[in-house]
């Protein structure tokens, strides 16, 4: 049974018909931004709290969803457009653009904003359609998960164009299950859990090759039982070090003060005594009397 509280969210889950004891999970965007990029946080788990084993699928669908267009910063030369997910962080490696601009011939910059860190650019490409093209406009690249994705136009001279709207595609992973019909929950949001390991997964060919029942899986909400770790808990290794270096120093610094605090200061020499220190100096010699047997003086 994993430990509850160390993840954030939670999804129900509900799978009947599954004849053959396998369903089939399509994972929404509230659960795909509640986990990690790599989703090895995911654990479904019964009303008794212990987790079934699931596989991931070697091949991801695909769903558009309507983005929230947002105007970006004004500029003359360029039109800006804050492209938000339903869900963030999400993971999309298409856009579909909707306008009734009759000809286009523009270039494009296309933005990412991560969750962490400055923005970057994803692509950089050209917009273009012919008259009388009433198609939308699809801009496809690279996967990248950010929280939100910024199109910047570049207009010249030209009016900047309307939208009217703007769908993300977003891969969605599917988890083949192996349990009976009932009622469970998709835990999800533990940046700490390790990848799990199934037995299943030996025979991924034979589980992708029986039928699976659909299985519904709703919206991720916060977790009511989750507890954030304390900071130790979820220190690395490198924050331990920083922590040891830093505590090392202090220690030297320390020690080094009091040890200069430690030393006696000096004794000043008193009147006619000479400081021990200092050494002896030799007698001055008187320089000859002129005109006594020495030499002349020269000027």
């Amino acid at each position: 049974a994993p430990e509850a509280a160390s993840f954030t969210h939670v999804a129900p889950v509900t799978v009947s018909g599954a004849r053959e004891g396998l369903s089939r999970l399509r994972l929404p965007p509230s659960v795909l931004a509640a986990g990690r990029e790599d989703l090895a946080d995911l654990r479904v788990v019964g009303a008794d709290g212990r987790q079934w084993p699931y596989l991931r699928s070697p091949s991801d669908t695909v769903d558009l969803v309507d983005a929230t267009v947002e105007p970006g910063e004004a500029d003359a030369r360029a039109s800006r457009y804050l492209l938000v997910p339903p869900a963030a962080p999400a993971r999309a490696n298409a856009l579909v653009l909707h306008t009734d601009a009759p000809y286009l011939a523009r270039d494009y910059v296309l933005w990412a904003h991560p969750s962490e860190g400055e923005r970057f650019v994803i692509q950089r490409g050209r917009l273009e359609r012919a008259p009388n093209d009433a198609a939308p406009i699809r801009v496809d690249f690279s996967d990248t998960r950010a929280d939100r994705f910024e199109l910047e136009i570049l207009d010249g001279s030209d009016a900047p164009i309307a939208i009217d709207r703007v769908r993300l595609s977003l891969p969605s992973p599917t988890l083949v299950r192996a349990a009976p019909d009932g009622d469970y929950q998709l835990l999800a949001g533990d940046p700490r859990a390790e990848p799990p390991r199934y037995e299943v997964e030996d025979a991924t060919d034979l589980l992708l090759s029986v039928r699976a029942a659909d299985a519904t899986v709703g919206a991720a909400t916060t977790n009511p039982l989750h507890v954030e770790p304390e900071w130790w808990e979820g220190a690395d290794a490198h924050t331990w070090i920083l922590w040891a270096v830093l505590l090392l120093a202090v220690l030297v610094l320390g020690g080094l003060t009091l040890r200069l605090a430690a030393q006696p200061e000096p004794e000043p020499a008193g009147d006619g005594e000479r400081a021990e220190d200092e050494p002896e100096q030799p007698p001055a010699e008187e320089p000859p009397a002129g005109g006594e047997g020495g030499e002349p003086t020269t000027f």
